[in-house]
């Protein structure tokens, strides 16, 4: 359980829905709270038009007798009033308990238009009040209302949907963030199974990329193969440098043993046995110089740049190991 929270399929699949998860939300905020501006939008340019079609236009001078000429036809929810705030006509389907404020009035008088959104009682209004032109003055103030309730259904609904939405969606990124880790990872996977095949077997002779693509688990596979390779040679050095050291290593040892069973076969004098003994010296120094050449061959198979090669004066050599060998011919009555 512990590894499985340490896996890197786990990690990527956590970090691919968090992108996800911040993508979704991103998205979904932009819809919800781009549309709201849009309904109200619409809800306005459509109590502009209630306004300019549910009332005459008034001639004369302004005022509050301009005022009382002008006629509220029933298109919409509306309310005609003088500029001092009298109701002069109201539509029966305007909302009651709307007051009128100050800041209202003042609109009116200056012939702009006022836009809010109000709440009376359980439901929710957009309200407009402008003033009625007349002969390029404010001659009386209109407000149309209109209810809100299927603008805020419509977002109430849109709200239910990205709360089932969202989470269904992050489920989706999770399960298919979870296989396509998983198929990113199966080549790492297939890797170290053919790794550790190698190590429980043993063989090094066989290799990891052969059958994976130039991606970069290949790569890495290339890696390993070459690591393989390296390893292989290394042991096959290992095991060809015992083999010549044994070989050397028999000749030096069959005459040390010769030697002294040659000085061993009867009674010698002291001046015998320091001979014999000044062999064996000999002998050993040849053992020490045969090591010290296969330490050398050791540091030129691993390309080390102290090895180097030299001259050897055979006849010498010859002369040299037919000398140490003469004693033991010798004795076995042997002609060298």
């Amino acid at each position: 359980m512990a590894n499985f929270f340490r896996s890197i399929r786990l990690r990527l699949t956590l970090y691919f829905v968090g992108a996800m998860a911040l993508v979704i939300v991103a998205i979904f905020s932009l819809i919800y709270f781009g549309l709201e501006p849009r309904l109200l939008a619409s809800v306005d340019a459509t109590l502009i038009d209630s306004a300019a079609r549910s009332v005459e236009a008034a001639s004369g001078r302004s005022g509050d007798d301009d005022a009382r000429q002008i006629r509220l036809l029933t298109i919409a929810p509306a309310r005609l009033m003088t500029l001092k705030g009298e109701v002069l006509a109201e539509d029966a389907n305007f909302p009651a308990g709307i007051a009128l404020s100050t800041e209202m009035l003042a609109a009116a008088r200056s012939g702009q238009r006022r836009i809010e959104t109000l709440q009376i009682g359980q439901t929710w209004y957009r309200l407009l009040t402008t003033g009625i032109i007349a002969d390029g003055e404010a001659a009386a103030a209109i407000q149309v209302a209109r209810t809100l309730e299927n603008e805020r259904g419509v977002l109430q609904d849109l709200r239910q949907l990205l709360t089932v939405a969202i989470p269904t969606a992050l489920a989706l990124a999770g399960l298919g963030g979870w296989f396509l880790a998983g198929s990113a990872l199966a080549p790492s996977e297939r890797v170290r199974r053919k790794v550790d095949g190698i190590i429980q077997s043993g063989d090094l002779s066989r290799r990891v990329s052969a059958d994976l693509p130039k991606d970069e688990i290949g790569r890495l596979a290339h890696t390993f193969d070459r690591l393989l390779e390296r390893t292989e040679q290394s042991m096959r050095r290992e095991r060809q440098f015992a083999s010549d050291a044994s070989h050397e290593l028999r000749s030096p040892l069959t005459v040390l043993k010769g030697e002294i069973s040659v000085a061993l076969s009867r009674a010698r004098s002291a001046e015998e046995y320091r001979d014999a003994l000044a062999q064996l010296e000999l002998s050993v120094d040849e053992m020490s110089v045969i090591v010290e050449d296969l330490l050398t061959l050791t540091r030129a198979s691993a390309q080390d740049a102290s090895a180097r090669n030299e001259i050897v004066d055979m006849v010498a050599l010859v002369t040299v190991v037919t000398e140490r060998l003469s004693g033991i011919a010798e004795a076995k009555h042997i002609h060298l």
